[in-house]
C-alpha cells in the first residue's frame, strides 16, 4: 500500500500559498530584561509554557532570545 497523506492531511505546498505570517505567529510575547536572573527566565518559561523568551532593553527594544535548549546546555555544563 502507498504512503500518501492521511485523511484530513493536505500537502504543505497546497497551503503555503494562502498562509500569512499572522496565521503562524504567537499572539503575545513573553519578555525578560538582560539583567533578569536565569531562575526568573526559567520560571517564566514554565509559567507560560514557552520554549523561548524575548530579551528587551529598558526601552522595549529587541536585544535577543533566550532559548530553552541553551539553558539546558548551560546547566548540563556543555
Amino acid at each position: 500500500m502507498g504512503k500518501g497523506p492521511r485523511q484530513g492531511e493536505g500537502h504543505a505546498a497546497d497551503r503555503t500559498g494562502t498562509l500569512t505570517a499572522a496565521d503562524l505567529m504567537a499572539p503575545s510575547l513573553v519578555t525578560v530584561r538582560p539583567e533578569d536572573s536565569l531562575a526568573h527566565a526559567i520560571r517564566l518559561m514554565m509559567q507560560h509554557q514557552v520554549k523561548r523568551l524575548v530579551v528587551v532593553d529598558e526601552d522595549g527594544h529587541f536585544r535577543g532570545l533566550v532559548d530553552r535548549r541553551e539553558i539546558l546546555r548551560l546547566l548540563a555544563g556543555e
